[in-house]
């Protein structure tokens, strides 16, 4: 789910990391000392600034991964489960990707289908005629791609002693915006059995299943197996809302109100989260509502910046692509807006974050009422400025306000696993339950279910017959009776 994503400048990141995580920053770290292995990296190791640079408001955000020894610059999504890039077999495949195509090599093995299905991944999409695995992924936008399944030995840049052997995507097709990019691939990140950070947790890799971002324009950081706390803004504290079941493996919850300057926008929560659900998604640039919110919204906007003395010009909301004339202090007076979810959890959009500048005192903005996605889309440009936890175990998402920006002095990371805070259990669904069940046992149980669906057919058809014969002889006691 990647809209607006048109091409993207290498981004070289770093890792920093202990046995219970690894912290991916957009800045290349000296290696990790030995004495902050031992104090699980409470302080923050000496590292040497290299420049990051993302695409101005394309919003996406990689991360420098090595596979086989090789380098791939992935975007990091997560809205999508797989990660893939091109081989070196791979025809008609972008030729403006930062490194040289992937090639296989004695530490890598193709997947077969049955290994596939063995390992518990995401079934394939066809099996080619020496048993490989095939699987392929399209997005919302119109790019997609085709590759097989592939094995290989992957570290994080800058600590390769923190390794499991993941299973990828080796494009050997790819269209629409990855012809483009410069990003060599895709790093997806829902919780599908196929996504990076859950390989590396059931290897033993990290200790928590789960990762963490926080996005900054300038870059930012990520934790695969935990979370750094140094990067909360001073008193913030992290916020937790519930994952909701939905059938997909979208990291999605659920939208109960969004406020404009203070006043609630008049639509009902379930129109928020119809369809696929209210879904976070960081490989989205901006934030999208179903089309009906639009009204609404509006009415809310205008109330909010009347009271604050703007004038007419500013009191209608205008969507992203149109531009705004705004000074600073004009800027400052649009109204906060505030999304709160589940269990109370509130994002607060200050018009610096909602409100995009592009030169020349011109703004627009990035919430967009479109339905395209058939989803209320949270994306990057809302969580930035938010270190976000995606957490798979206690089945939430957490955030609290930080300073993501990499070039912000933090003097001492604190990386950790075990995070507290508001926990919650997976809702019950029957579908959930079914799709657990092994095909021949779900054959087994179906078979046998329709056979006792028939007997009782077949018994309640027999009384019925002999309650029939029993209410006709019964009639005829009654007219000889007469």
């Amino acid at each position: 789910m990647r809209p607006w994503v048109v091409g993207l400048a290498a981004v070289v990141v770093a890792v920093a990391a202990s046995k219970n995580g690894i912290a991916l920053r957009m800045r290349r770290l000296e290696t990790t000392h030995e004495e902050a292995f031992l104090q699980n990296l409470k302080s923050e190791p000496e590292q040497r600034a290299v420049k990051t640079h993302l695409m101005l408001g394309q919003g996406v955000h990689s991360v420098e991964v090595y596979f086989g020894g090789q380098p791939r610059v992935l975007i990091v999504d997560t809205g999508s489960a797989d990660t893939a890039f091109p081989c070196s077999d791979c025809s008609g495949c972008g030729g403006e990707h930062v490194n040289p195509f992937y090639t296989p090599t004695k530490s890598s093995s193709y997947v077969t289908c049955h290994e596939n299905a063995a390992l518990g991944f995401t079934k394939c999409k066809s099996c080619s005629t020496d048993d490989k695995c095939v699987f392929a992924e399209s997005y919302v936008e119109g790019s997609g791609w085709e590759a097989f399944k592939v094995k290989d030995r992957v570290y994080f840049e800058g600590n390769p002693s923190v390794t499991a052997d993941v299973v990828f995507g080796c494009m050997h097709t790819e269209s629409g915006a990855f012809l483009s990019q410069q990003a060599d691939g895709i790093m997806g990140m829902s919780q599908d059995p196929d996504a990076i950070f859950l390989q590396f947790f059931k290897s033993g890799a990290t200790s928590m299943k789960g990762f963490s971002q926080c996005i900054a324009q300038s870059g930012g950081s990520m934790v695969i197996g935990g979370l750094d706390r140094s990067v909360h803004t001073p008193g913030a504290e992290m916020v937790f809302t519930p994952l909701r079941t939905t059938g997909y493996t979208y990291w999605t919850v659920s939208l109960d109100t969004i406020t404009v300057g203070g006043h609630r926008v008049d639509v009902a929560s379930s129109v928020y989260n119809a369809n696929r659900g209210c879904v976070f998604d960081s490989g989205t640039t901006f934030v999208y509502l179903p089309s009906s919110v639009a009204a609404p919204f509006q009415a809310q906007w205008e109330t909010a910046v009347k009271e604050a003395g703007l004038d007419e010009r500013y009191t209608t909301y205008r969507e992203g692509g149109e531009y705004l004339i705004l000074t600073r202090a004009t800027l400052n007076k649009l109204p906060t807006i505030e999304f709160t979810f589940a269990n109370n959890a509130t994002m607060r959009l200050p018009p610096s974050q909602y409100m995009v500048y592009d030169g020349d005192n011109m703004y627009t903005a990035t919430l967009f009422f479109q339905d395209f996605a058939h989803a209320t889309i949270i994306g990057a440009s809302m969580l930035a400025n938010h270190n976000v936890l995606y957490d798979m175990t206690n089945h939430r998402i957490g955030f609290a306000e930080a300073n993501c920006d990499d070039t912000a002095a933090h003097t001492a990371m604190e990386l950790i696993t075990d995070i507290g805070g508001d926990t919650f259990t997976p809702e019950f669904t029957w579908l959930q339950l079914i799709s657990q069940v092994p095909p021949v046992v779900a054959f087994v149980l179906g078979m046998v279910a329709l056979y006792l669906v028939k007997e009782f057919s077949l018994a309640m058809t027999s009384r019925l017959e002999r309650d029939d014969k029993a209410d006709v002889g019964s009639a005829y006691l009654h007219v000889a009776e007469v």
